[in-house]
């Protein structure tokens, strides 16, 4: 049976034994070409400037990876298409656990709410594939350039509704009194 999952763009893949007592700490810039294939992946024009910082202790039977991943996005404004860039800042504050801990806590895996320790493999922590992930989240759906706005005239054309003033209420009370 073949695997086929992607291979991750950074993979950082750590064992407790290898850790003993001592805190090992990560600081890496991602290379360009890693980049490149993360702006293919994240759907954005450009991904620059990422770095990885942690401190990943033992904790229990795996590990604890603690500190960001930062980094800078270049995606189109979501109204008028010019470039946005975002400067991105993803906290990173993970537990990595073998599944036999993970049950022994008797946590559901489908309750959202549960703070559920990331699954850790007989070869370790894939602490990498986490940091990816958060700093995905941290980019914007729908970034918007300075200075632009919906307005009603655009939303008119795009066939959508524009919000609201906050005043048409007491627009509507001055044309009644």
């Amino acid at each position: 049976m073949s695997d086929t999952s992607p291979e991750l763009e950074f993979s950082l893949i750590l064992h407790p034994s290898t850790l003993g007592d001592q805190e090992h700490h990560v600081d890496t810039v991602l290379a360009d070409d890693v980049c490149v294939r993360l702006a293919k992946r994240f759907g954005v024009s450009e991904v620059s400037r990422v770095r990885v910082q942690l401190a990943i202790r033992r904790e229990g039977q795996g590990l604890r990876a603690v500190g960001a991943v930062t980094g800078s996005v270049i995606q189109p404004c979501a109204l008028s298409l010019e470039p946005v860039t975002t400067e991105i800042y993803a906290a990173i504050d993970h537990s990595f656990q073998p599944e036999s801990y993970i049950q022994s806590l008797g946590l559901d895996p489908d309750d959202l709410e549960a703070d559920i320790p990331e699954l850790m493999s007989a070869d370790g922590a894939e602490i990498g594939g986490v940091c990816l992930e958060e700093f995905a989240l941290e980019i914007p759906l729908y970034p918007r350039a300075d200075g632009v706005a919906l307005t009603s005239d655009a939303a008119a054309e795009l066939g959508l509704e524009a919000p609201a003033s906050p005043f048409a209420v007491l627009e509507t009370l001055k044309k009644n009194s």
